[in-house]
């Protein structure tokens, strides 16, 4: 069937009793016009009778920023020779949600690693005396990562 035209709206029925977009079939829509989050794309269109069909689509998530991590002021202190848990501040995210976070454990100050876990925390494998870094890089679920950070100063003794 022919068309006559459209129109869109983000968040709610564009309305109106002609098309925005005349004597079209198809059309494009700006995501990022919407704004970061959650929104439902709103489609209004016209046939050759002049019929109207409005359709809504959604959810439709945009993110771009990353995630923001927060640092510890004290050392997390540490038991040599044994495995054992440590915890870290949560990241968070405004709009796709934190993923997880890539961690990185040891004395270089600009380490990172692919170690990837889901919470802010994790179980460390026995360590030697010493002191040594948590840097700790958050991901998003649209796939945004933070800039590596150093977290705090792990004290093993």
């Amino acid at each position: 069937a022919a068309a006559r035209g459209l129109s869109v709206g983000w968040g709610k029925d564009p309305g109106g009793d002609t098309p925005a977009l005349a004597n079209t079939r198809g059309g494009s829509v700006n995501l990022a016009a919407a704004g970061q989050g959650l929104h439902t794309l709103f489609i209004r269109a016209w046939d050759e009778a002049g019929n109207v069909t409005v359709k809504s689509y959604g959810p439709v998530g945009y993110d771009i920023s990353s995630p923001a991590l927060l640092s510890i002021s004290e050392p997390i202190r540490l038991q040599a020779h044994q495995a054992q848990p440590i915890v870290w501040p949560a990241a968070t995210d405004n709009a796709a949600g934190v993923l997880g976070y890539r961690i990185y454990v040891g004395i270089d100050p600009l380490g990172i690693s692919e170690w990837f876990v889901y919470s802010p925390s994790t179980t460390l494998e026995a360590l030697t005396p010493g002191s040594y870094l948590l840097r700790v890089q958050a991901l998003d679920a649209a796939g945004n990562a933070s800039e590596w950070m150093t977290i705090t100063q792990i004290i093993v003794e």
